[in-house]
């Protein structure tokens, strides 16, 4: 072990292992550069500037634990990302918020292929789809697999029909609105 205040210089080099028992204190704007056997960097901890704290690596940084890894910035304050972020596992968070999403897909947990995906030339939902209240009669539905479509209907309850209305239908009542059915009509 390292004898305590122990002053080594920019000169001083260690062979084999080196154990601190205690603080280490790096006092250089230069950091702490962490090299392989054959002399290339491979990263470094450095102060940058006024209270800028960095942590660089020379291809992939990478943090691993056996729990969690937190980032926790003060209250009011946020974590950033420059360039793109991308999670293999997912994204939890309670609030997201983002000026502009160009494009999105949704996976559910487990499935490879979107759920539902939102791009410049629309959004494609690739299930059933279902807008309402659980406690009441869904709005709108569509039973993709039966393709039906029911309006005031859950989805689990549509009628032996390719379109469905449960309550009153009011057409365009102008002179000008014209009504057309192909088949038969039930009145």
């Amino acid at each position: 072990p390292l004898s305590p205040g122990l002053l080594i210089d920019s000169k001083t080099q260690i062979a084999g292992n080196a154990e601190i028992t205690g603080s280490l204190i790096i006092r250089e704007s230069d950091g702490l550069t962490v090299q392989k056997g054959n002399g290339n960097t491979i990263g470094s901890v450095y102060h940058s500037g006024s209270a800028t704290f960095d942590i660089s690596a020379v291809d992939n940084l990478k943090l691993s634990a056996d729990d969690d890894i937190n980032m926790v910035p003060a209250a009011g304050k946020k974590v950033n990302v420059e360039g793109e972020f991308s999670a293999s596992l997912g994204n939890t968070g309670s609030e997201v918020h983002t000026p502009t999403i160009y494009a999105t897909s949704y996976h559910a947990p487990g499935i490879g292929s979107p759920t539902y995906q939102i791009n410049n030339t629309g959004m494609f939902i690739y299930n059933d789809l279902s807008v309402g209240l659980n406690a009441n009669p869904d709005t709108f539905v569509v039973d993709r697999s039966e393709q039906k479509v029911g309006v005031s209907y859950d989805i689990a309850s549509l009628p032996d029909a390719q379109f469905s209305v449960s309550g009153s239908t009011k057409f365009g009542e102008l002179s000008t609105s014209t009504h057309q059915f192909t088949g038969s009509v039930n009145i």
